[in-house]
């Protein structure tokens, strides 16, 4: 995986948003240094996005990796048929859009097949666009499932400040997200956490555990989750050998773990882990899956549909995830 053959492919991501303009404007500033870099996505999606940030960089349209010329100041684009960019104007849900990034998440993970793939790298996704695609898959992470047959993806974010994976799945009702706080689940994930942060050269990490109630349920008075799931999950663990601490209610627990106390945090549903990192961090957040074969990276933010086309979008997030995924041993 670390050879000099290796491949870095980079997806598109929603060719509607500023995902092929992050990716020019990054390149142009950090070009990975590990193995070959391959953008995979519609070479004329990227041509407008080049004249849209006014990039240096010489576009290579292929339809082979081994045609590449890795050279930095080249972006060698392994070339998809469509989207076309009449077929995804900027800034508005279409359903060629969506096809289009999942289609590139498709063929990145068919390299991995074929060729030593590094890490796969993904711009901003949008979801409606993929659901008018005719997809169920409410992220990247069931997408890569899907791929992978991986059982069990999780989404590792890691910031200057905190590292927080959430029970999976992940993009569910907050009602649902409550009936899935289950011992099972919440065992599974805390040893795909635990292998991953040993994987990242931390070899005894001290993993907190947030409550799903307030208080953390105060012993059953409010909310049964922790006494029921929760617990008998961490004591399970722990018998592993591992450092699992928890649960901690979630109105003080981030505040420790911004401090250094935790190396992660497993929180039980979206919002509870996300609002308390990009307040910390926001624009700072990358984002690892983690429960894959291939290591898979991409950004903590949206599409921009706001400010796509007008040239502003700010890749130092991008960037951040290029210069992790360039790290993957």
């Amino acid at each position: 995986m670390s050879t000099e053959n290796s491949l870095l492919a980079i997806t598109m991501g929603d060719a509607a948003g500023i995902g092929p303009e992050i990716i020019l404007k990054s390149l142009a500033t950090y070009y990975p240094r590990s193995g070959r870099t391959v953008v995979i996505g519609a070479y004329d999606v990227f041509r407008r996005a080049a004249r849209v940030v006014g990039s240096p960089l010489a576009l290579k349209a292929i339809r082979d990796p081994d045609e590449g010329d890795y050279r930095p100041g080249i972006a060698n684009i392994l070339e998809m048929d469509e989207p076309t960019p009449e077929q995804a104007p900027y800034g508005a849900v279409s359903r060629a859009a969506g096809k289009g990034s999942v289609t590139a998440l498709r063929i990145a993970h068919q390299l991995s097949q074929q060729h030593s793939v590094r890490a796969i790298v993904s711009a901003p996704m949008h979801k409606q666009a993929m659901t008018e695609a005719g997809f169920s898959f409410s992220d990247e992470c069931e997408l890569m499932a899907d791929l992978t047959g991986a059982s069990t993806p999780m989404m590792l974010l890691v910031s200057a400040k905190m590292r927080m994976a959430t029970l999976s799945p992940l993009h569910v009702p907050l009602r649902q997200a409550c009936d899935n706080v289950t011992t099972e689940r919440v065992q599974v994930a805390l040893g795909i956490l635990h292998q991953s942060l040993v994987s990242l050269g931390i070899a005894k990490p001290v993993i907190a555990v947030a409550a799903l109630n307030p208080h953390a349920g105060e012993g059953g008075t409010l909310g049964h989750e922790e006494v029921r799931e929760i617990i008998p999950a961490i004591k399970a663990a722990r018998k592993n050998g591992w450092d699992i601490q928890g649960p901690f209610p979630a109105d003080t627990l981030f505040f420790k773990a911004s401090n250094g106390e935790f190396d992660a945090v497993l929180t039980m549903y979206h919002d509870q882990g996300r609002i308390a990192m990009k307040t910390l961090d926001f624009g700072r957040i990358t984002i690892a899956m983690i429960g894959i074969p291939v290591p898979f990276f991409t950004v903590a933010h949206g599409t921009g549909y706001d400010i796509a086309g007008k040239g502003t979008a700010d890749p130092a997030n991008f960037i951040q995830v290029l210069q992790l995924a360039d790290g993957v041993a």
